[in-house]
């Protein structure tokens, strides 16, 4: 058994309206197909936990961005070179591609 859809109304600026409306014609859904899905995304994302850094992991992010700003950081040669790997190196093993 389906549940009843209840009809609503509501308003998106025309530029915005302009862009749906060529995103359904991409996509060949109808606009409430459209609405229906973001909301569907929007709840879900809402119900996923640790969507947000903790202030913890903000400060960290701070410290390390003045970190970066006053020159301590390491480049990734540098990290490299200090575990014997030459990222540079052009006789590197290549890889080979795994079939699907």
């Amino acid at each position: 058994m389906t549940e009843k859809s209840i009809n609503i109304s509501i308003s998106v600026p025309a530029a915005m309206l302009a862009e749906i409306e060529q995103v359904c014609r991409g996509d060949h859904r109808t606009r409430s197909e459209f609405f229906r899905e973001a909301a569907r995304y929007y709840l879900y994302r809402r119900r996923l936990p640790g969507d947000y850094a903790t202030p913890e992991e903000l400060a960290a992010l701070e410290r390390g961005r003045r970190e970066i700003a006053r020159g301590q950081y390491a480049t990734l040669a540098e990290v490299a070179a200090e575990f014997g790997y030459d990222v540079a190196a052009k006789d590197r093993p290549k890889r080979r591609k795994k079939s699907p």
